[in-house]
């Protein structure tokens, strides 16, 4: 069933006997072939349109998201979730970004918050905010509260915040400052 305004689509309600697919927003916003259960609430443009590419994903609003992995079945990054901003991707199962600009989460249940250019590329990685702060794939369960250029490599690692700091070894942590090193485990 689709809804038009202006002899354009508005709203999308693709039935399932599983679970329908609810798009609304720009007429291109859409929802992968054989994807059960998943929202676009609205937004998109022209070139920018939201996507959910695997089961029960939603992409609340904004532009240019997209939550799932568009790879694979449309169930390996099931549940993934973009709350707005604009090209975001929550590429995990379970992941979710929040808002902000070109951030990804891209492991499994992983989160980031906002902020502009950052990546929570392990399971379980956390990135609350900031800009272009970086969890690797290899650092599992890591956290960076935000600031700026922190990078985390070493599971459990932690980065509070401040700018350029990297913490390289398990369950190391850094709590700010700026260009410091964290090369010992615990």
């Amino acid at each position: 069933l689709q809804i038009r305004a202006n002899n354009s689509r508005v709203l999308l309600l693709d039935p399932d006997a599983t679970s329908p697919n609810i798009v609304g927003g720009y007429a291109g916003n859409s929802v992968s072939a054989g994807v059960v259960g998943a929202a676009v609430g609205g937004g998109g443009a022209s070139g920018m349109v939201n996507l959910v590419t695997d089961n029960y994903g939603v992409v609340a609003g904004g532009r240019g998201n997209r939550a799932g992995d568009n790879a694979g079945t449309t169930g390996d990054a099931l549940l993934a979730t973009v709350g707005g901003g604009r090209d975001n991707t929550a590429g995990g199962a379970y992941a979710t970004v929040s808002g902000g600009y070109g951030n990804t989460a891209g492991g499994q249940n992983a989160t980031v918050g906002g902020g502009q250019i950052n990546q929570a590329g392990s399971d379980y990685a956390t990135v609350g905010g900031g800009y272009q702060n970086l969890i690797s794939s290899s650092a599992l369960e890591a956290v960076i509260g935000g600031g700026w250029s922190n990078d985390v490599t070493g599971r459990l690692g932690t980065v509070g915040g401040g700018a350029h700091n990297l913490v390289s070894a398990y369950a190391a942590t850094i709590a700010g400052g700026s260009s410091n090193d964290a090369t010992g485990s615990h």
